[in-house]
């Protein structure tokens, strides 16, 4: 039989087939593995989810594959040194494959144990205690068992070999039993590139495709999506060790060391001293072990429902309401009415993920990352789901686009929002572009889905037709000039709005809508001067408090920020609660009120009558609130500034590194 270099491409598919297929059925066994080991927990949960775990698995599995076998796809398929070509690289390759499974393999048999410590999968505390590995090995030994777990590993690296020697030579055998004639040799190499052409991009094209996880062209595979449920110990099992290691020992792990420098390096303790004191926390009210958690009380319970929206990049600027340069918000501007606006109120950063960080945790944002996408976003905060929930509360979260974007599905469902809906719930012939379905489409479905749902609910939702490409329908709102260069931003605005009156208009016609705490402020604002290094507009959002018979009606002008919204809600809802953020209600006279905001490694600080800017780079000015144009000198206040900057990003750095940030078990409610 003869084997023509024409033929290879399809000998060069079936392998890369079989490799991937026998890392995918290795990776699935250990996925076993470990719901064997955590049986008990899977009891929780139906059967139906218990599926999804592993279907969801075998995309991370894919990517985890993709990862490995990418260098063999760049080298596997090139003429002449190729494997279709050369015995040596096939052999090189085998050994390659052999050592990454090995490596590959003992992540997830680690995670046998290490899922039962910290109830999350393999990731950079693994490494925490690197720096005493005779101490760590002999509690390994001595706890967990390690030799079973090393044999079990031995006997998986023996079985991967055998089958992938065993097989390889069965792909390959035909090429070595002929060789073609001179003529048919001649024939073929011209045709051999012309299949080298297809194959190599193609063969690239898919390993990437399994890389990144996802054909959704905004968001690629992030821990995230394993969260498909409510079960934690299922979105656990979906996930694999090598990939959660990988992503945040190896690769987040110099973003943590950036961390600790931008927070300013002062030691824990001193931190939270600054923190109570801005805070104005009472010994007596705090509880131990947590730095800055204390128990609150504020008269009746009010198991009123709860909508928070984020609108997207609603600046100030464009709402004459509050002092703005345009009037493009006059359904807002009307609905300030029949509640409380807070005109001096801050975004925690200049993005998305910014702000529903800290609207959801009562934490800031810290400097040059998202905590959202990384192991941090696994952890339970003690947040508006989780403290709701605790007076039986559901969660939901409404988003016109994909929901995986800034890894905001995992994020959530890790806090306690117990129903997601994004862009694959809405009918596809209203998605307009890649921010999905206009607003008024994601309005009419919350109306639809609350009239029917239990109640007390809590509703977070973030729009999307005000961000670029600015592709909204043709409503009867006032539209800006053609030509003016941002028409396009100004319609957008402005239809947000006339949407946002509708949706208003809705909640108080439904029964539900008489008990409803409505919040409306921006994710964050848009960049008006260019010119200026930090533009404040692009921070500057609205907070509109709307719960009649709860909420005074009125204008505020005290500053606050989005880390605020936790304790800012809970005191309109009365009764007692664990404020374990650092927020402090608007609605109290009492604390220092005060705003910080980030954007990359630049900070912003108000703490009135002063304004500090830290580009990052050691270099600080300070603005007097009424003139932010030009920086003064003043030692004192200056290092006063620096020192409660310092405070409370150190003081978040601290408290998420200490896992300090969830529920005190040990509290009463």
């Amino acid at each position: 039989m003869t084997i023509f270099r024409s033929e290879m491409h399809i000998i060069i598919i079936r392998y890369f087939a079989f490799v991937f297929a026998l890392f995918i059925v290795f990776f699935e066994f250990l996925r076993a593995l470990l719901l064997v080991r955590y049986f008990h927990l899977a009891s929780a949960f139906p059967w139906t989810t218990l599926i999804g775990s592993f279907l969801v698995g075998f995309r991370f599995d894919l990517a985890v594959t993709g990862y490995i076998v990418a260098p063999v796809a760049i080298i596997g398929t090139l003429p002449k040194i190729g494997l279709t070509s050369s015995h040596l690289t096939r052999r090189l390759v085998s050994i390659y494959l052999v050592i990454m499974g090995a490596i590959a393999f003992l992540m997830n048999l680690i995670d046998l144990e290490f899922l039962g410590q910290f109830n999350t999968r393999l990731n950079h505390l693994a490494l925490e205690w690197i720096d005493t590995p005779g101490f760590v090995l002999g509690m390994m030994v001595e706890w967990f068992g390690v030799i079973p777990v090393l044999i079990g590993w031995a006997l998986l690296i023996a079985l991967f070999a055998y089958t992938l020697r065993y097989f390889t030579r069965r792909i390959f055998h035909e090429i070595s039993l002929t060789s073609p004639s001179k003529s048919k040799i001649q024939n073929s190499k011209r045709f051999s590139y012309l299949q080298f052409a297809i194959i190599y991009p193609l063969i690239l094209g898919l390993t990437f495709l399994a890389i990144r996880g996802r054909v959704a062209v905004k968001a690629p595979l992030t821990w995230g999506v394993a969260y498909f449920s409510n079960y934690n110990f299922a979105n656990q099992l979906a996930l694999n060790s090598c990939f959660t290691f990988v992503r945040d020992a190896v690769i987040e792990n110099s973003k943590r060391s950036r961390d600790a420098a931008l927070v300013g390096g002062i030691q824990a303790d001193d931190a939270y001293r600054s923190i109570r004191e801005l805070l104005m926390i009472d010994s007596l009210e705090s509880i131990d072990g947590y730095p800055v958690a204390r128990i609150e009380s504020n008269g009746t319970q009010l198991n009123h429902n709860v909508i928070v929206m984020l609108m997207e990049s609603f600046t100030t600027e464009f709402v004459s309401s509050c002092g703005g340069s345009r009037d493009l918000a006059p359904e807002f501007d009307r609905m300030t009415d029949d509640g409380m606006l807070f005109r001096r109120f801050y975004s925690s950063g200049g993005h998305t993920f910014t702000g529903i960080f800290s609207t959801v945790t009562g934490l800031p944002s810290l400097p040059g990352r998202s905590l959202m996408k990384h192991a941090e976003g696994q952890l339970q905060y003690a947040g508006l789901a989780t403290l709701l929930k605790e007076r039986g509360y559901h969660a939901r979260f409404y988003v016109p686009h994909d929901p995986h974007f800034d890894n905001m599905q995992g994020f959530l469902v890790a806090n306690d929002f117990d129903h997601i809906i994004g862009q694959s719930d809405y009918p596809a012939a209203e998605v307009v572009s890649s921010l999905g379905v206009p607003d008024e489409v994601m309005y009419n479905r919350i109306i639809e889905d609350l009239g029917i749902v239990r109640e007390p609910f809590l509703v977070l939702l973030l729009t999307g037709s005000s961000h670029g490409p600015f592709v909204i329908p043709d409503r009867p709102f006032l539209r800006a000039d053609p030509s003016d260069p941002e028409a396009d931003r100004y319609d957008a605005f402005s239809y947000a709005d006339w949407a946002l009156g509708r949706f208003y208009e809705d909640i108080k016609a439904a029964d539900w809508g008489r008990n409803t705490l409505l919040v409306i402020l921006g994710d964050h604002g848009v960049i008006v001067d260019a010119q200026q290094e930090m533009d404040m507009a692009l921070f500057r959002t609205p907070l509109l408090l709307i719960d009649r018979g709860a909420v005074p009606v009125g204008v505020s002008d005290v500053v606050g920020g989005q880390k605020d919204i936790v304790a800012t809600v809970m005191d309109v809802l009365g009764g007692n609660w664990i404020n374990n953020t650092l927020g402090t209600s608007l609605l109290d006279r009492g604390p220092n009120f005060h705003a910080l905001f980030v954007e990359g490694r630049a900070t912003g600080f108000i703490y009135p009558p002063y304004y500090l800017y830290r580009d990052g780079r050691d270099r600080s000015m300070l603005y007097d609130l009424k003139d932010i144009t030009l920086p003064f000198t003043d030692e004192v206040a200056s290092r006063m500034m620096d020192n409660k900057t310092t405070a409370l990003l150190s003081t978040t750095y601290f408290m998420i590194q200490s896992r300090q940030v969830g529920l005190p078990s040990n509290a009463q409610n």
